[in-house]
C-alpha cells in the first residue's frame, strides 16, 4: 500500500489478494467498468482505496435463486430424454 494523496491505496495485485480473486482481470475489468469507486489512474498504474468494496453482481438472494432447478433450464431439459 501506498500513501498518495493524503489516502492509503493499493495496486491492482494487492487489491486481488484482498478479495481472493484468482486472476488480475477480474479487478481490471472492474476498475475499467467503473466499478470500484475512488480508483484512478497514476503513472499508468490502477490505485485502488485500501478501504475500496467491489460490488458484487451475483444474485444472491430472491426469487431468482434456483430458478434453473424450477424451470428446467440447463444441462437436464425435459427434451434432452435418451430413453424416450
Amino acid at each position: 500500500m501506498e500513501l498518495i494523496k493524503g489516502g492509503w491505496y493499493m495496486t491492482v495485485r494487492e487489491a486481488m489478494q484482498k478479495w481472493h480473486f484468482a486472476t488480475r482481470r477480474s479487478v481490471d475489468n472492474r476498475l475499467k467498468q467503473g466499478r470500484i469507486d475512488g480508483a484512478f489512474k497514476f503513472n499508468g498504474q490502477w490505485m485502488i482505496p485500501s478501504s475500496a468494496l467491489f460490488d458484487d453482481l451475483r444474485i444472491k438472494e430472491g426469487k431468482y435463486i434456483g430458478w434453473r432447478k424450477r424451470y428446467g433450464k440447463g444441462k437436464n431439459r425435459s427434451g434432452d430424454h435418451a430413453d424416450d
